[in-house]
């Protein structure tokens, strides 16, 4: 499947790790970091998670606010934001519909369209401190004087159906850094990065790591930087926000994430430590909708697969990223799956063609054949 996918240009490199029964089973890196390039793909490198963050980094956070009880899922978000008070549409949605993609919150506000050239700058500057690639700057405080206005004014076109939003997460991040006073990327690094042994996750990883050790994503974007971008996060919106945000922005390896996935199958422990207690893993990992089979913050199979022959259980939960990224951890089969990939390099697929099968999904496929 891997020389499949590297031959039809679905990904010029991936790793994926298999763990069953607390063991791993296969830890394997193939291709290269770019179709052009003759390095060679490590186990050890680093890759973009995009949507992964929300279940490796901002979903671990409110697991334990709720766990802690500074955070109960049936309030509304605007007791923790207080803003969201004055704004028609965004008064009452509760943390649990957020968490579920119910809110109705809008699914993807494009940040990068509002730009203007006064906006950017080739040169850092106090004026404009924050990069957003290599040699491309961002004006001070434009996540407070834009986006998040634009985030306060945006529709609420759906709420009580499912409609996946990246603009829930961004919602849960301001719950969180509100209620911990804290921001959230330096939270997740001392409650869980560091005391697990996750020494190659976190966000902003050039500020840690070389650029070798960072699987590049896109080249070619079209909408904003029009350059390599490697070690700052794909997702526009979260590196306009500082390259820290609920939806996006977490670097790792696939050995952290096989650590973490563990700890979560084994209910909340690992290494002779608690990170939750098992009640809190059970809830937010089981099916929680009445339209969807959404957990709290976790995907989960869909009702057509499920339990059937070579396909996740009911208590399988996890989550895929845009730019190639996969966890899936499955207690009855007990098995943590990792596939890492850039599957967005050189352009999303504008230069060669559509995907031509989900690779991810045909993997974890094989492992479950593998493991009955």
């Amino acid at each position: 499947l891997m020389n499949a996918a590297i031959t039809q240009h679905i990904t010029p490199g991936a790793v994926v790790l298999m763990i069953r029964n607390g063991e791993v089973i296969l830890d394997r890196a193939y291709g290269k970091h770019t179709y052009q390039e003759s390095g060679i793909t490590r186990v050890t490198d680093i890759f973009d998670m995009a949507s992964v963050t929300k279940v490796t980094a901002t979903t671990p956070v409110i697991m334990k606010l709720f766990e802690q009880g500074k955070l109960a899922l049936d309030s509304p978000v605007s007791k923790y934001v207080e803003v969201l008070k004055r704004v028609p549409g965004k008064t009452d949605q509760t943390i649990r519909e957020a968490l579920l993609h119910e809110a109705g919150y809008y699914p993807y506000i494009k940040f990068y369209e509002k730009l203007t050239p006064l906006d950017l700058s080739f040169q850092q500057s106090d004026s404009f401190p924050l990069a957003i690639a290599k040699g491309y700057y961002l004006r001070k405080n434009y996540f407070e004087d834009v986006m998040w206005p634009t985030t306060l004014q945006s529709s609420v076109p759906s709420r009580g159906k499912f409609v996946y939003s990246d603009i829930s997460m961004y919602m849960m991040k301001a719950v969180a850094e509100n209620i911990m006073h804290t921001p959230l990327d330096v939270f997740v690094q001392d409650a869980f990065y560091k005391p697990l042994g996750m020494r190659s996750s976190g966000f902003r990883p050039l500020e840690r790591f070389s650029e070798s050790r960072i699987v590049p994503t896109t080249e070619n974007d079209n909408w904003l930087r029009n350059m390599r971008v490697t070690g700052y996060v794909n997702d526009p919106g979260a590196a306009m926000s500082g390259g820290v945000q609920g939806h996006a922005g977490l670097f790792a390896n696939s050995n952290d994430l096989a650590i973490y996935y563990q700890m979560l199958l084994n209910g909340g422990t690992y290494g002779g430590r608690k990170y939750f207690e098992k009640s809190t893993v059970d809830l937010f990992t089981a099916r929680q909708s009445r339209v969807s089979t959404r957990a709290y913050g976790f995907a989960k199979a869909t009702e057509d697969i499920m339990d059937q022959p070579g396909q996740p259980s009911a208590s399988a939960y996890g989550h895929s990223g845009y730019t190639g990224t996969y966890v899936w951890v499955d207690p009855k089969y007990q098995i943590v799956y990792v596939c890492l990939t850039n599957r967005v390099y050189p352009d999303d697929g504008k230069t060669y063609g559509p995907a031509k099968f989900n690779l991810r999904a045909l993997l974890l496929e094989a492992f479950y054949r593998a493991c009955m």
